[in-house]
């Protein structure tokens, strides 16, 4: 699949705690289904990039991005 040039997926980060069951208590975070389904909206082909403080720096995407861990017993 060749990626489209003109146009990129750009995920806005925040940081909103120091742990994951923090955050998971102060906020709402997409589902994986939601995300699946918002991302749908978009050029299959255009490039997802998450972004950092306001547009500053950027990275990449990728396989190795995703981990599936059990959130009780997360130590981070």
């Amino acid at each position: 699949m060749k990626a489209n040039t003109e146009t990129a997926v750009l995920l806005h980060t925040r940081r909103t705690g120091y742990s994951i069951k923090q955050v998971l208590d102060k906020t709402s975070t997409l589902t994986v289904q939601e995300l699946i389904d918002y991302l749908s909206d978009f050029d299959p082909e255009s490039p997802v990039l998450f972004s950092n403080d306001n547009n500053y720096t950027f990275g990449e995407i990728d396989e190795g991005s995703f981990d599936e861990i059990e959130i009780e017993n997360a130590n981070f």
